[in-house]
């Protein structure tokens, strides 16, 4: 999941955080978050039908291994 988060980010295929992703859900082919992510976030993701897949790491974990300043709950990969 890390590897094709970072794939995403070097072709520009990544957008950060659930507000992105709700705008335009079918635009995105994969929505991926933490295994520590917020039960409302999760929720919302639900409510609206969104295909979530899950990552064995936490938020600080993803943020690490990305090289990321941010720590984010959501991770969209578009089409």
């Amino acid at each position: 999941m890390v590897s094709e988060i970072q794939r995403g980010i070097e072709t520009g295929k990544i957008l950060f955080g659930s507000r992105q992703v709700l705008k335009n859900p079918e635009n995105f082919s994969k929505v991926y978050v933490p295994s520590d992510c917020r039960d409302d976030v999760l929720k919302i993701l639900k409510e609206k039908e969104i295909k979530i897949d899950f990552s064995e790491f936490t938020k600080d974990e993803i943020s690490v291994k990305l090289g990321l300043e941010f720590h984010c709950e959501v991770f969209g990969v578009k089409k």
